[in-house]
């Protein structure tokens, strides 16, 4: 059998590496190596959450909850000033333009969101740059996740930010919902009144 070999430092973290499975006579040599049977598995270190964290985490998810009841609230007033502007016998393509605003005007709130997520762990310097914080806000928002770790002092942020995106997503899926279903009411209306009976 062609013996494979696996260095010490591969996929480790800088905290180091423990070795799982049993150790033969000889396994590894004066340089590192290790027979291919061994496992490399990063060494996991005791987490205990901080009061900051929880602290910092609870007012971001308030501090978002509050950008998007205005996101909201300013979107229904915009789609439906539109609606009044339109008057009640607008055609299909202006309706529909509606609910896209809407759907861009929603997107916008997020992405709002997600801001207020990266400008706090660039401001804690969990990340290098906004660049990145705000890359990992958005994927940890969308419940995607990120390649990007952050620092084991934040580390729970990380799932306070989807549970920010789920409750936010939630509420806009009802906010669409219901725009939706005021066009779709509207169209079948119209269509009754032209089909004969």
């Amino acid at each position: 059998m062609r013996s494979q070999l696996l260095r010490f430092h591969s996929g480790c973290p800088p905290g180091g590496c423990h070795l799982l499975g049993r150790k033969r006579r000889g396994a590894a040599s004066a340089d590192g190596v290790l027979p291919y049977n061994f496992r490399m598995e990063p060494d996991l270190t005791l987490y205990v959450a901080g009061f900051e964290e929880i602290a910092w985490g609870v007012a971001l998810v308030a501090i978002v909850m509050v950008l998007h009841g205005l996101g909201m609230v300013w979107t229904l007033r915009l789609v439906h000033g539109l609606k009044g502007r339109l008057g009640s016998h607008a055609n299909l393509a202006a309706s529909l333009f509606v609910l896209v605003i809407a759907a861009w005007l929603i997107t916008v709130s997020h992405l709002v969101e997600v801001f207020a997520w990266a400008g706090f762990l660039h401001w804690k310097r969990a990340l290098p740059n906004m660049s990145s914080a705000y890359y990992l806000a958005l994927l940890d928002y969308t419940t995607l996740g990120c390649e990007y770790d952050l620092p084991v002092k934040w580390r729970l942020l990380e799932g306070m930010i989807a549970i920010s995106g789920l409750m936010t997503f939630a509420w806009s899926t009802g906010v669409l919902f219901a725009l939706a279903q005021e066009f779709q009411a509207r169209v079948l209306r119209r269509g009754e009144s032209v089909t004969p009976g």
